[in-house]
């Protein structure tokens, strides 16, 4: 397989500073049917990432091309999607933006991409989700849109809800118009005491039922079994700042551990080990932070 991110591939074994702010995650892989130039049939893979760092922001993605099976991928560009797109009966390629924007009381709209032309240029419409229940604010949208075998496409939406006491639930939507509006179907995963869920993908299996993976979230759990965490940074080490665009500096450690700063808030695991935890030589590595 080859290296998809950064292009080119980086040449020394440590980043640059410019390197160490840039980002690539959560990425996907969907493999389109295409027709080679000699006639035979054969496959094109897009791979999908985000560019920007795990917050709520602005959303913005890369996109690679494979030709050759995923052996080599063209260059990185930008691009609407947020997931990897899924290929449509007629042969469009169809796929969302992330966050869903309230309308009404019920009802949200998300932007929605095709193309019928492989990927290289896109259209991009509103499509309106509605729901039973009463929204408190909008939505997100995650994971690659399925289509059914009678041409239903599925998304899968996490969102809050005045039944849910303002707490997430992961949701599928079904759309019966090729994408230009979708209704709720079911409710994946409902929230449970400090358990929500948010983030959720689902996938038809071969015998024509769907299996969903959600990601939860639950009542913050002690690091350190057993023992208190520190309060202040221990001897000798320190933290390094974020220096994300759009963002402002945050200390890169876990809630209120081993931390001096006096606001001790959170960044997330890709920052910690994009920015790196600085430590004497000597210091043991303290559990769930890179070392450098």
């Amino acid at each position: 397989m080859d290296w998809i991110y950064p292009s080119p591939r980086p040449a020394a074994k440590e980043p640059t500073a410019a390197q160490r702010r840039d980002y690539a995650g959560f990425p996907n892989l969907t493999a389109v049917d295409v027709v080679r130039p000699d006639g035979t049939p054969g496959q094109k893979l897009i791979a999908t990432w985000s560019t920007n760092v795990d917050a709520v922001m602005a959303q913005t993605s890369g996109m690679a091309v494979s030709d050759d099976g995923g052996l080599t991928f063209g260059p990185p560009r930008a691009t609407p999607l947020r997931e990897a797109p899924v290929q449509l009966h007629d042969g469009r390629l169809f796929g969302t933006a992330y966050y869903l924007t309230k309308v009404d009381a019920r009802t949200n709209e998300l932007d929605v991409h095709t193309s019928t032309d492989l990927g290289q240029t896109w259209d991009t419409a509103r499509a309106t989700f509605t729901s039973p229940d009463e929204l408190v604010g909008g939505g997100v949208a995650h994971g690659v849109p399925v289509q059914l075998a009678d041409r239903t496409v599925l998304v899968t939406v996490y969102a809050r809800y005045t039944v849910t006491g303002g707490k997430n639930q992961a949701e599928l939507y079904a759309s019966a118009d090729g994408g230009r509006t979708f209704a709720r179907r079911g409710v994946i995963a409902r929230p449970a005491g400090e358990t929500t869920y948010n983030e959720t993908a689902v996938e038809q299996t071969a015998d024509g039922s769907l299996l969903a993976s959600c990601a939860r979230t639950a009542a913050p759990t002690p690091r350190w079994p057993g023992a208190a965490p520190p309060t202040r940074a221990a001897p000798g080490r320190r933290c390094v700042t974020c220096s994300f665009p759009g963002r402002a500096a945050r200390c890169a450690a876990w809630p209120r551990a081993c931390c001096s700063c006096p606001t001790a808030c959170w960044c997330s695991a890709r920052a910690v080990r994009t920015t790196g935890w600085r430590s004497p030589p000597t210091a043991a590595a303290t559990p769930g932070r890179s070392s450098a």
